[in-house]
Order: structure tokens, then C-alpha cells, then sequence
């Protein structure tokens, strides 16, 4: 009900009638082209998290409890960092937009050091409060605990590169450039990461400890490549900007068309 308050009463700053709701379908377009990349990068993100489960499991139970209860804390993090990193590029999306480059690069910086600064505060309270909350998950299990605390030390080394990548990729989507965030976890996940994973768990001494470890290589590598892309991106050539830009050309032809005709 309040949803259609909003929308209707034109009270709000929202003008809106039924006839805004017919379909457009040069914009259903567009999006469908847009989301066509991104939807590949999710898919592949989640097979590589099935596989790379699948690959744990092949072990023992406990090594596949402890990285389920690990997951469990990391989700903390990872949405609080999902978070940040969609309003950062809501904000640079909209300066972009209004042609404010000078903004949207203030945004970003503003977004990247203080969101390190937040998301580094809460992994050490998860590292601080994680141990007494396991046993929430595994009581008396030593065994679990022992494999989730060794998990905890090598995995959050890849965390910031993580981070950076997760901020990055959304940044380039206010951009309306989802073609790279798939290319790089393509590559990151399925290239290196799995195969990584695989040969180094099954065919050398350490077993499953390298699972844990597979994920650092890509993740620095493809953090430091996200950071050298971004530093050579011309905000002023977005695919964002160079669409806006078409559309008031052909704002600007059918003006001098009116005014041809008055004359």
C-alpha cells in the first residue's frame, strides 16, 4: 500500500502513470545486454564454489565441516563488503551520469580507503569473537576446529584482494562495463584457481591444506590487475558517458529539426 502512495500520489517528487509501464523495448534490450555478462560471472563464481566443495568433500567430513562453518563467518564479511561496494556504485554511477567525473573519482577513492578501514575493524572482531562462537556450530569437536582455525590464518591473507576486486567490479558495472568482471573470474576461478586446487590437493604432501591455499595466488594476482585497470580507465569515455553523450546528440538533432521548421 505504501509502495502505491508513493508511486501514485505524485506527492513525493514521483510522477508516474500506467503509461509508464509499457514495455520499452529498445531499454529491455540494453539491460538484457548488460546483464548477459554479469549473469555468466555469477554462474561461473558459483560452479567454481560447487566444484571447489565437491573437491573438499572428496577428503574427510571433517575437512568439509570446518570449511562450511569457516563459509559461515566469511559470509559475515563478504555481505558487509557487498554492501559497500553496491552504494559506492550507485553514487559513481549517478555523478557519471550528470558528467561530474571529478565526483565519481572522489567517491571511489573515499569508498576504497574507508571501507578498508571499516572492513578491516570487523574481521578482527570476527578473529577475535570467532573462536568461542565455533562451538556454536561444532561443539567438542576438536577435530573441526583444529582444520577451521588453520582455514581462518590462510584464507583472510586473500581477503583484501578480494575486497578490491569486489569494489572494482562494481565500480565498472556503474560503468556499464560487466564484460571484464567476467573475464576475470573466468580466468581467477576457473584458469587458475580450480585447476590449482586440484592438482596441487590430489598430487603433492600437504592434501587438502593447498585447497586452502589455492585461493591466494589468483586472488593477489587479480587484485593487483583490477587496481592497474582501473588506474587506466578514462572516466570520461565510459560506455555510461558515450551513451549519454548519443542520446543528447539525437536530443540535439530532433531540436535543430523543431527549430528548422518554425523557421
Amino acid at each position: 500500500i505504501a509502495w502505491f502512495v508513493i508511486m501514485f500520489s505524485w506527492k513525493f517528487g514521483i510522477h508516474i502513470t500506467l503509461k509508464d509501464y509499457i514495455p520499452d523495448l529498445q531499454t529491455i534490450k540494453k539491460t538484457f545486454l548488460l546483464w548477459v555478462p554479469s549473469s555468466i560471472e555469477m554462474t561461473a563464481r558459483s560452479l567454481s564454489f560447487t566444484i571447489l566443495t565437491a573437491l573438499v568433500a572428496s577428503f574427510w567430513s571433517v575437512a568439509t565441516a570446518a570449511y562450511w562453518v569457516s563459509w559461515n563467518f566469511v559470509q559475515i564479511w563478504v555481505i558487509l563488503a557487498m554492501s559497500i561496494s553496491i552504494a559506492t556504485s550507485v553514487l559513481v554511477g549517478q555523478h557519471l551520469w550528470a558528467s561530474n567525473f571529478k565526483k565519481a573519482k572522489e567517491v571511489y577513492s573515499f569508498s576504497m580507503k574507508y571501507s578498508f578501514i571499516i572492513l578491516t575493524v570487523v574481521w578482527i572482531l570476527l578473529a577475535v569473537l570467532s573462536p568461542h562462537l565455533i562451538h556454536i556450530f561444532a561443539p567438542g569437536n576438536t577435530e573441526v576446529i583444529k582444520v577451521w582455525a588453520k582455514i581462518v590464518r590462510i584464507s583472510c591473507i586473500s581477503f583484501w584482494f578480494i575486497w578490491i576486486q569486489m569494489s572494482i567490479n562494481w565500480v565498472l558495472r556503474s560503468m556499464w562495463n560487466t564484460k571484464m568482471p567476467m573475464y576475470l573470474v573466468i580466468v581467477g576461478q576457473w584458469i587458475i584457481k580450480l585447476p590449482l586446487a586440484y592438482i596441487l590437493a590430489k598430487y603433492t604432501f600437504m592434501w587438502v591444506d593447498w585447497i586452502w591455499w589455492s585461493d591466494i595466488a589468483p586472488s593477489i594476482l587479480l587484485g593487483f590487475v583490477m587496481l592497474y585497470y582501473i588506474s587506466k580507465v578514462d572516466w570520461t569515455k565510459t560506455n555510461l558517458t558515450k551513451k549519454k553523450l548519443e542520446e543528447i546528440e539525437v536530443i540535439e538533432e530532433l531540436e535543430s529539426v523543431e527549430v528548422v521548421k518554425e523557421l
